[in-house]
Parts: structure tokens; sequence; C-alpha cells
């Protein structure tokens, strides 16, 4: 007799060593962009109504904040490829920032669907460029078959939180599959001391001797 868990589903974590340069050259414009009360609304389909995000990029602040330097892409490309155990290749097809300051939060959510790219995502990142631990929230993903498991008694194994809350530092890089259901909970206003993140989507071209 035996007992064995099936279907994982993994979670990348690594802490970006470059995130001091990343700082320097991000969190002022990012910042900058949300103190000038930049008329900056809620995307469709959001269910929130108090978060500063740029992922609407209707005036261009995302490719004025991250493409003028080529080394911040580079960065990025080099972490993120890190956590593939093969030969990778991917696209970058969207990349935002979001600020919480004064009790922003976010719903639960994916990202599988793009406003701006024909192609799924397969993967998503979260870098957490400025993050207090001890005053921030991190991110909290979701069981993604949790009505399912309710109607199905799993014995002495049910006893599980069907979500997760990573411990995340300052400069953490997290990695997930795009369908996995993710939020940021309210948390307590932090004036001056912002949380920072920057989110990417990812679509392969290829992995191993595998196209996608």
């Amino acid at each position: 007799m035996f007992k064995k868990a099936l279907f994982p589903i993994h979670i990348y974590q690594r802490n970006v060593k470059e995130t001091v340069y990343l700082q320097d050259e991000l969190v002022e414009p990012i910042y900058n962009d949300y103190k000038n009360g930049k008329d900056r609304k809620v995307p469709d389909g959001w269910f929130t109504n108090h978060i500063h995000t740029t992922f609407d990029d209707d005036d261009g602040i995302n490719d004025a904040i991250f493409s003028t330097n080529p080394r911040i892409r580079e960065i990025y490309f080099d972490n993120i490829t890190k956590f593939f155990d093969q030969k990778v290749s991917f696209d970058i097809i969207e990349f935002w920032a979001n600020v919480y300051e004064n009790g922003e939060y976010q719903e639960d959510h994916t990202h599988l669907s793009s406003e701006y790219d024909s192609r799924t995502a397969q993967f998503s990142c979260i870098h957490f460029l400025k993050f207090d631990s001890e005053k921030h929230v991190p991110v909290a993903f979701v069981d993604p078959i949790e009505t399912t498991r309710y109607t199905s008694l799993e014995m002495k194994s049910n006893h599980y939180s069907h979500h997760y809350y990573p411990k995340v530092n300052e400069g953490d890089l997290l990695m997930f599959p795009s369908y996995l259901g993710h939020f940021v909970q309210p948390s307590e206003p932090t004036p001056g001391n912002p949380r920072i993140t920057v989110s990417f989507n990812l679509a392969l071209n290829y992995y191993g001797e595998q196209s996608t």
C-alpha cells in the first residue's frame, strides 16, 4: 500500500543579483508615473478599482521605461533563461509595472489572454523590484482545481490551504505557468515605501528539441 501525490504544479524563484542596477534605472520613472497622478484607468477586465498599473500602454510608457536601455532587457532575459533546464528561446510579449502604496490590490486572475499579441503565454514572471518583506504582501497563488477538490474526499490529505504565499525578498523573480491563478490582497498603506513589481508574459519559440 502506498500514497502518491499526482500532477505537481511548479513555480520557479531566484534572486536577481542585478536588482540594485535595475532599481537605479527603473524605480524613479515608474514611481514618478505613479506620483504625478497619471490618469491611468483600471484595464478592462481587471476586477479591482484601486491599482496603479502601466499595463495599458496607450502612451508608450512601457517602451519608454524598459526599452531605452537594452541592458535592462538583457538582464531579464538572462535571469529568466536560467529557470529552464534545456536550451530555450522565448519572446517577452507583454511587460508592465504595478505600484502598491496606498492599499492597492489585484483580484484573482491568470495571464492566458493577451491584448497585444496573438500568441498565448506559456509562462509569466514577476520581479519584486521594490519589496519590504515586513510590510508588503507577496503574491498569492490559487489551487486551479480548488472547486473540484470540494466534490471529493482526500482523507487526511485535504488539510491544506488552497492559497500559497511564497516567501519573497526584494529582488526575487518568480516564474509560473500563465494558467495559474494569483492575486495580491490589500495591505496597509506604506507612503514613501512603495511595493513595485515588474511583470512579463513569455511566449516560447522552442524548448530543447520541441518547437512551440
